[in-house]
């Protein structure tokens, strides 16, 4: 799974996937074999398409973002091998699309 990515960026539980020129296709299909529900896999397009960065994307923007966005359904996080320690000592993680993450409470006084 590993071996067409160049960089892994984001947060655990959002991350971005920095892929080697021309792999998309099959990285993609490969994540989401491996993660199958578990983990909602997106090209760059689809997820600009799906609106998970709001309704305008600059060029600028799009520019930073990987070539696979990768957003756990469950309680899952996705470590970068390269900062196992740093990663799995963190007290929380924030980012994905579960209830708890994208509900938030309003306050009127």
């Amino acid at each position: 799974m590993l071996e067409n990515v160049t960089l892994i960026g984001g947060e655990p539980r959002a991350r971005h996937i920095y892929l080697t020129e021309g792999s998309e296709s099959e990285s993609i299909a490969q994540w989401r074999e491996f993660f199958g529900g578990k983990v909602q896999i997106f090209s760059k397009p689809d997820a600009i398409g799906a609106g998970l960065f709001g309704q305008t994307v600059t060029e600028d923007s799009a520019d930073r973002m990987g070539d696979l966005i990768a957003i756990p359904n469950t309680d899952l996080i996705l470590i970068d091998p390269a900062r196992v320690k740093e990663e799995s000592s963190m007290v929380g993680h924030h980012g994905g699309t579960t209830d708890i993450e994208v509900e938030i409470p309003l306050l009127l006084a």
